[in-house]
């Protein structure tokens, strides 16, 4: 059995991920008002779309190295590469393995309530284009594209919560940010793949390192607990 001893990082590390990553939802959201976007009605009444970025993304699909690229990255977000990383950190550092088992099954619990009771009817990407005939969305050959329960994205949440818990707790600067980036990817994947809108991707990124934020405050507790200080 591997090390029980929790070692997170220093606030100030901790503070540069969360600006990193609200820059990069801050972008996000920023690029969602300026490209354009299209108006539908559904049930008499005027929704707006904001697909122009969506659009513009899949503009670059159909290169073979950048389709298998993402369509392979994004099994990071998967539940079983989430199954896998706990499993394993169990093994090596059993206390973090804890950890990161509660945030990401809170993640998933979070994610799964708002996809199926709260937005049941926010559709994706394919639904919305072609129900509406909006635009031609090229859809990337060999891919089981989804149609409905969009938000937020489930892949996104659950990768974003192991890899910031991850990030949180680990102590070499470049495994840290290599950890942030492929949580970043895995989230552009999401959107590159046409499964999912953008703000589903940023809502999914924010549950997730929302429970990874607190794992990280709660991991110096969590370490004195006098049950978890038995030998194993």
């Amino acid at each position: 059995m591997g090390t029980g001893k929790i070692q997170r990082i220093k606030p100030r590390k901790a503070l540069e991920i969360y600006f990193v990553l609200a820059t990069c939802w801050s972008m996000g959201l920023l690029l969602l008002y300026l490209f354009p976007k299209h108006y539908i009605e559904i049930e008499g009444k005027k929704h707006v779309i904001f697909c122009g970025l969506q659009l513009s993304i899949n503009t670059f699909t159909g290169n073979r190295f950048w389709d298998s690229f993402f369509g392979i990255l994004t099994y990071l977000g998967d539940g079983w590469f989430a199954l896998f990383a706990t499993c394993t950190c169990l093994i090596v550092a059993w206390r973090l393995g804890i950890i990161l088992t509660l945030v990401t099954l809170a993640a998933t619990f979070t994610t799964h309530v708002l996809k199926n009771f709260v937005f049941p009817m926010h559709h994706r990407p394919l639904f919305i284009f072609n129900h509406y005939d909006i635009h031609n969305f090229a859809i990337i050959p060999n891919s089981d594209l989804h149609i409905h329960n969009s938000f937020p994205s489930g892949h996104s949440t659950q990768a974003f919560a192991i890899f910031i818990c991850l990030a949180l707790h680990v102590q070499n600067n470049f495994f840290r940010w290599c950890l942030v980036g492929s949580a970043c990817m895995v989230g552009f994947s999401r959107i590159y793949l046409g499964q999912h809108w953008t703000q589903d991707v940023i809502a999914g990124s924010c549950i997730g390192t929302f429970y990874a934020c607190i794992g990280h405050l709660m991991s110096d507790k969590f370490q004195n607990q006098r049950f978890l200080n038995s030998k194993v």
